[in-house]
């Protein structure tokens, strides 16, 4: 409260006191402030027709409205939309208001259709805008939200509900189940008749245009009537009604153009009339472009040619085409030279031949046989019936001048042959006997006999050479010989040619033999001449012999001795291996028994050089007179093995008769006394000269 003023503010919800004081007297008032009623409800607007409660806070004060649009009950705060517009509902509470504002606003109204069928739409509308749709049960209606297009989904009720603003309205739509679907043919002849049917019965068909298609009214028997499209219906008396879509085609005029033809030729047909396609009976026989109408003759026989127009076979027009054999291909060369002829051919019969330029080349009419008058080319044509033919170019040429050159060749040998005129090829008829240079005309013999060279510039235009080729047969015998008179006999089955060589002695023997003999080492050659004048030769090797057999060639049984010779990696053979063995590699010879055996040393090349080799047997053993003689005494000593020498170590002590084994003492002192066979087996005895006692001898 202003002191000076007196005036009261509220500042919160309650009572308090006044007071007024003047000189210490004062005057005082209860002063009660009242709360501001607070809104509590969230409704702002209103259907006509509709009621909503309001609420305040504190509860029991007084409502009210301002505006006849909308009425409140003064106690519970219901307010009823009366109609459109803004209305303030006033609520007091004490000496305190509060205010709201209600604006009420039209309730929808649904426009269209009550009925569907089944699968057929239909668009509900209202006056209002922003709002949704709805429906009750979508498997009988669906509807879009926002633009109430609604589809029929089966037989039965559904509330459709239009809300805008808080407002609705509803309607009862009803969908009956419409015809099942037609069937049949979508497309007729005109003139012609197909019969639609749907498996739902009691209603009737109708035409969108029966100046192109009729249909009878219960049959649904349509009859074409002029080319065109429409709409077949057919309805129910609940109003659902199902449509089939049917073109009636104009019929195609009659085909025109060549109907008969050879295989792999071609025709052009044509129809008169709306646009179609041809086909053909047996694609076997004839094709045809589906949009140009050119057939093709395939293999001979006939065909049925359709034009159609529309989907419908009815909408045709045929004819026949008949595909005719064409003559075989013509064989026989494809150039032939100017005044020669050819024959060409055809597995066909009845036909007549014919030349394009009988200048160039002419032909037999019933022959074939075509003859080269001037250089160019003519077309030769087969004909038959029908029109049927088969053609064959033949080019006329120049022949060559004539070949020339050796007209013989030796086998692996080779000449060259000629032809003024360029351009060739060259071969051989047997290739086998010699082969020849496809450009250069370089024969080489290859085998014996006589080959056919053609040099040929164009087809048909040859020139031949006969050649001649020359065996060479060969060598056989040894090829290889030791050094120093080595002699072998070589061989030639012809028999007839002459033997000549370098570094060894050839000597013909006739009929294809010779001897040849080896003089120094060295590589030579052995030459065969035919009188043909063709040659072949072979080497002959004269290798080195061995160097002599050095060593003892004198042992004893049970001995041995080391043989050599030169150079090494030769092998050691014995002639008598029951005499005396030698090692293959080592030349260790080993006495085995008494005799004599021929020791050989042969190189790998097969030359070789041998000696003699004695075995003597070794002494049976000394006996006769003791170990002791006398000087000037003499006994006799004997060894049961023959051909031995005795011998005395010491000539001075005692000596011995070297066949007769006899000593005889000479001086005192003791010598050996041996029995030598051979070289070196021996026996030998101890003996003792002394002189007699008291003889001073």
């Amino acid at each position: 409260i202003g002191t000076g003023t007196g005036l009261v503010t509220a500042t919160g919800a309650g009572t308090t006191t006044v007071s007024y004081t003047v000189s210490g007297c004062a005057a005082t008032a209860v002063v009660t402030v009242n709360a501001v009623p607070v809104d509590v409800s969230t409704i702002t607007t209103l259907c006509v027709g509709s009621t909503a409660t309001l609420a305040m806070t504190p509860t029991g004060g007084v409502w009210s409205s301002a505006a006849t649009n909308v009425s409140v009950n003064s106690t519970t705060g219901a307010v009823t939309g009366i109609a459109t517009g803004a209305a303030t509902i006033t609520y007091t509470s004490g000496t305190c208001q509060t205010t709201r504002t209600i604006t009420v606003i039209s309730t929808p109204v649904i426009s269209g259709v009550s009925g569907l069928c089944v699968g057929s739409s239909a668009t509900l509308t209202s006056g209002s805008t922003g709002g949704s749709w709805t429906s009750s049960n979508t498997a009988i209606v669906t509807i879009a939200t926002t633009s109430g297009a609604m589809t029929g989904g089966a037989a039965g009720n559904a509330t459709i509900t239009y809300t805008a603003g808080g407002c609705f309205a509803t309607r009862n739509i009803t969908v009956s189940a419409g015809p099942a679907p037609i069937t049949g043919a979508s497309s007729v002849c005109a003139g012609s008749t197909t019969t639609l049917t749907t498996t739902t019965g009691g209603g009737t068909w109708t035409s969108s245009n029966t100046s192109i298609a009729r249909v009878g009214s219960l049959t649904g028997t349509v009859t074409g009537v002029a080319a065109g499209s429409v709409n077949i219906t057919y309805s129910l008396g609940s109003g659902c009604v199902v449509t089939w879509p049917i073109t009636v085609n104009a019929l195609p005029g009659a085909i025109s153009g060549t109907m008969s033809v050879c295989v792999g030729s071609s025709s052009a047909l044509t129809s008169l009339g709306g646009t179609g396609v041809w086909s053909s009976s047996n694609t076997a026989i004839a094709t045809i472009g589906s949009s140009t109408g050119f057939f093709t003759g395939v293999a001979a026989g006939t065909a049925t040619i359709s034009y159609t127009i529309g989907t419908l076979p009815g909408c045709s027009a045929t004819a026949t085409v008949t595909v005719n054999t064409p003559p075989s291909a013509i064989t026989g060369p494809s150039s032939i030279c100017m005044g020669s002829s050819a024959a060409l051919t055809t597995a066909s019969t009845g036909g007549t031949w014919s030349s394009s330029n009988t200048i160039i080349a002419t032909i037999g009419s019933l022959t074939g046989v075509v003859t080269g008058v001037n250089t160019g080319f003519a077309i030769i044509t087969y004909s038959l019936g029908a029109g049927c033919i088969a053609t064959k170019i033949v080019t006329v040429n120049l022949p060559p001048p004539g070949i020339s050159g050796a007209s013989r060749v030796c086998v692996g040998g080779s000449t060259t042959l000629t032809d003024p005129a360029s351009g060739g090829v060259w071969s051989s008829s047997i290739t086998g006997v010699a082969t020849v240079g496809s450009t250069s005309g370089v024969v080489s013999g290859v085998l014996g006999g006589v080959v056919t060279i053609s040099y040929q510039v164009s087809e048909g235009c040859v020139a031949t050479y006969p050649v001649t080729v020359n065996s060479v047969p060969a060598i056989t015998g040894i090829r290889s010989l030791c050094a120093w008179g080595d002699t072998f006999t070589i061989h030639d089955a012809d028999g007839t040619g002459i033997y000549s060589s370098t570094l060894v002695t050839v000597a013909n023997l006739g009929s294809g033999n010779a001897r040849v003999t080896s003089s120094v080492p060295g590589t030579g050659t052995i030459t065969y001449t035919l009188p043909t004048g063709c040659t072949t030769s072979a080497p002959v090797t004269v290798n080195p012999l061995p160097g002599a057999i050095t060593g003892s060639y004198s042992i004893c049984v049970g001995g041995a001795a080391t043989l050599s010779s030169s150079p090494g990696g030769g092998n050691w053979t014995s002639g008598a291996t029951t005499i005396a063995t030698v090692g293959s590699i080592s030349g260790l010879t080993s006495g085995i028994a008494a005799g004599t055996a021929r020791i050989t040393y042969t190189l790998l090349t097969g030359c070789k050089t041998d000696t003699t080799v004695r075995v003597n047997p070794i002494p049976a053993g000394i006996t006769g007179w003791g170990s002791v003689i006398t000087v000037g005494t003499s006994s006799t000593y004997a060894d049961a093995t023959p051909g031995g020498i005795w011998t005395c170590s010491n000539p001075a002590i005692a000596t011995i008769g070297m066949t007769t084994g006899t000593v005889y003492g000479v001086s005192p002192g003791v010598v050996t006394i041996s029995y030598t066979v051979g070289t070196s087996c021996a026996a030998t005895r101890v003996l003792r000269v002394q002189v007699l006692p008291g003889t001073g001898k």
